[in-house]
């Protein structure tokens, strides 16, 4: 009976392995998978570390973006992944159409790379006869050992707003920025990407862990408000969006207070991790884990030991 969180070394990008084991049972779950060459470290680690070896049971694609999205390709034809959660704006054709531009030239160009990316993932999905669901609050997995998996982010109402920004899978044709258009950067914080993140929250054995992905203030004042779960006191945490320090405020680590956070980052770059952010969350008396001294390994259960682990070293105040 156990819970294992890994978080792979992918530099300032996102693939997470999720497994829960009852006896001889298990269930896999995957958020995210880096960029496209990060689909091999993130099969090879599920083969040597799982015991089904090859199977996913839940795929989770937070947002299109390519340090998210972009080892997905792969790792559909790989593996064999029993259902996915994905956001398809295709839905929201209705809000799409009352857009009159999106963006200058450069960051229109940028969202229809994202937009594409999305396109083939969704397809081959399709294609292969996958079952796929929007992940939208409240949406809900049992996983084994008592272990649940929730979505709290974002509502159906809080992405069908974004949705207009994100633009239709069926409209590609690029528009640009004019004095009525929002002004939209998908490497800002405040993309209509990053703000539509999937947000989910694992709760096991009296513990709540939460994985963030590139989710900002916005999406989390809208989780905290619309959620049922309750969001405060949670044990683990990923530090959004690489540690950038405009993704998470004092307020919101003072209402999480989590005791350890994990964050997926290159280091050394003097953005990713911020050393503002991890200061912020050692102020709450947490404990900063990051992917650039290695992968990290979360354990909760009977789990053994794992031949060529150690113990892992906190980051301090000045990590870059």
């Amino acid at each position: 009976m156990a819970l294992e969180i890994d978080m792979l070394n992918v530099d300032n990008a996102d693939a997470i392995i999720i497994r829960t084991s009852d006896g001889p049972r298990e269930r896999v779950v995957l958020i995210d998978a880096g960029r496209s060459g990060d689909s091999e470290a993130v099969i090879n680690h599920i083969e040597k570390w799982t015991t089904r070896k090859d199977v996913i049971d839940l795929l989770i694609s937070t947002h299109p973006h390519d340090d998210h999205i972009g080892g997905l390709l792969e790792v559909l034809d790989k593996m064999k992944v029993q259902e996915v959660l994905i956001h398809d704006p295709n839905t929201f054709k209705e809000q799409i159409k009352s857009l009159k531009s999106i963006a200058t030239r450069e960051q229109a160009e940028r969202a229809k790379k994202s937009l594409d990316s999305l396109n083939k993932v969704i397809d081959k999905i399709d294609c292969k006869g996958i079952p796929r669901k929007q992940p939208f609050t409240g949406v809900e997995y049992k996983l084994l050992d008592g272990a649940t998996l929730t979505v709290v982010g974002p509502t159906e109402e809080f992405y069908a707003n974004l949705a207009p920004q994100i633009k239709s899978r069926q409209e590609q044709t690029t528009t640009y920025s004019n004095s009525d258009a929002e002004v939209v950067d998908e490497n800002d914080d405040a993309s209509p990407f990053n703000n539509s993140c999937v947000i989910t929250l694992l709760a096991y054995n009296g513990y709540k862990y939460l994985f963030t992905a590139d989710a900002g203030p916005k999406s989390f004042d809208s989780a905290i408000e619309c959620s049922s779960e309750n969001l405060s006191d949670v044990y683990w945490m990923q530090i959004p969006h690489h540690g950038s320090k405009s993704n998470i405020t004092s307020e919101l680590i003072e209402r999480f207070s989590p005791n350890t956070a994990f964050v997926s980052a290159k280091g050394g770059d003097g953005i990713h991790p911020s050393a503002e952010v991890v200061r912020l969350f050692q102020k709450q008396s947490c404990k900063v884990y990051g992917t650039f001294r290695g992968s990290l390994w979360h354990r909760n259960g009977n789990v053994p030991d794992r031949e060529g682990y150690a113990t892992a070293t906190p980051l301090d105040c000045n990590a870059e």
